[in-house]
């Protein structure tokens, strides 16, 4: 009964009716997608008239208008002094001639006494203070040179080196030294002489000792030379 029904019937006017009708649509749309790029389209002229930047002329200078204005004082900008006005007679002024001039001096305030106690009253304690005098410079006295052989009160003979003995060497050795104030060798060096021979003379001489020099009746400082001689006794 129902076996008709599986059976669809298509008409073929329809089918070509849809295929017209599509292509139609696609050709309209085609058309409208391809006439702007055949013919563009150009600007109104209401656009066109009108620039759309202005240009910019370099090294122009427009001259500045200087218009003078003056300031005006309202009432909220009086002065807040007041201003007084004296009325009456004028001032009376005088000339006063060589005659008529007895204008003494500024006044004289009376007798302050000693100038140096009205100073010391005017300072306060704290500020008096007593002048400290500078320390006396003490003044280093200069050795002095002299020969002190006449002072010799204790003398020591020098040991004569073997080793200069055997070599057979001898001489003089000229030593420079200084007695102290209370007569005793303080420093001696040698200036010249065998080396072999420096070592003993030297040890020699620093056992000497000498009377006190004086000067002005004070013990002072001398320098002195002294000359030590080594003789081989054959």
């Amino acid at each position: 009964m129902f076996a008709g029904l599986d059976v669809v019937h298509t008409h073929p006017a329809r089918r070509w009716t849809a295929l017209v009708s599509f292509t139609l649509q696609a050709a309209l749309v085609g058309t409208a997608l391809v006439l702007p790029l055949l013919k563009p389209a150009s600007l109104p002229e209401a656009f066109a008239r009108r620039p759309i930047f202005r240009p910019i002329s370099a090294g122009v200078e427009r001259p500045h208008e200087i218009q003078n204005t003056t300031s005006h004082i309202g009432p909220s900008q009086a002065p807040l002094f007041p201003i007084v006005v004296r009325t009456g007679p004028p001032l009376q002024t005088q000339s006063i001639g060589p005659s008529d001039s007895n204008v003494t001096g500024p006044p004289v305030i009376g007798n302050i006494g000693d100038s140096s106690s009205a100073i010391t009253s005017l300072l306060s304690p704290d500020d008096v203070r007593p002048l400290l005098r500078p320390p006396t410079p003490v003044h280093h006295t200069a050795p002095v040179s002299v020969i002190m052989e006449g002072n010799l009160i204790h003398k020591v003979e020098p040991r004569y080196p073997v080793i200069a003995k055997q070599v057979g060497i001898q001489g003089t050795v000229v030593i420079k030294a200084l007695i102290s104030r209370n007569g005793t060798i303080a420093h001696a060096a040698a200036e010249s002489g065998q080396p072999l021979l420096v070592g003993a003379a030297l040890a020699a001489v620093r056992e000497w000792k000498y009377k006190p020099y004086y000067l002005n009746g004070e013990p002072v400082e001398v320098e002195t030379e002294i000359t030590v001689n080594f003789v081989l006794n054959r």
